[in-house]
């Protein structure tokens, strides 16, 4: 997905900018990032549940610390 021209490096401002020119308040936009980030705490435990190899959810954990660093 490409947000404001960024590509897969889409910063928390980029969203929130989007989300501006979309005519959502910028409170709820940082809230709606703030709860979905939350989630992120939970991915082990959530992934226990399903059938996935170790390998598989280390490289998907490596992915969503990134975009979350960047998304905080």
């Amino acid at each position: 997905m490409d947000v404001c021209g960024e590509g897969r490096q889409v910063m928390r401002a980029k969203m929130l900018e989007l989300a501006k020119l979309a005519d959502v308040e910028t409170v709820f936009g940082q809230a709606s990032l703030d709860r979905a980030l939350a989630l992120t705490d939970t991915l082990a435990a959530r992934v226990k549940a399903h059938a996935v190899r170790p390998t598989t959810f280390r490289r998907i954990r490596v992915e969503v610390n990134a975009n979350c660093s960047r998304l905080r």
